[in-house]
C-alpha cells in the first residue's frame, strides 16, 4: 500500500474510484468538506487529490505534487492496492 497524502490520482471510472478510496477511507481520507468518500461528488474522468490533511478534492492538476499517478496502475483489483514500480520513484 502507498501513503496516499499529498498525491495525485487519475481516476477514470466508477469501479476504480471504489477501488481507490476503499485504502484512503482506510487511511483516514475524506472529502475536503469532511463528507465520507462513500458519497462520490465528482464526474469521470477525474484527478484526485489527496492533501497532507487528509483531505481529498477532485478536478485536480496533475502537476499539484511531485507524486502523481493513474488509477489503474496503482489498484491491481478491486479492493486492493498495490504500487508498481516506477523507475524514477521509489516509495
Amino acid at each position: 500500500m502507498i501513503d496516499l497524502r499529498k498525491c495525485t490520482v487519475l481516476v477514470n471510472n466508477k469501479a476504480e474510484y471504489i477501488a481507490l478510496t476503499k485504502e484512503a477511507q482506510n487511511q483516514g481520507f475524506t472529502w475536503a468538506t469532511g463528507i465520507k468518500l462513500t458519497n462520490i461528488l465528482c464526474d469521470f474522468p477525474t484527478r484526485l487529490r489527496f492533501d497532507e490533511h487528509y483531505g481529498v478534492r477532485y478536478n485536480s492538476s496533475a502537476d499539484f505534487y511531485n507524486r502523481d499517478y493513474q488509477c489503474k496502475d496503482i489498484v491491481s483489483a478491486p479492493g486492493n492496492l498495490i504500487l508498481k514500480r516506477k523507475e524514477e520513484q521509489l516509495c
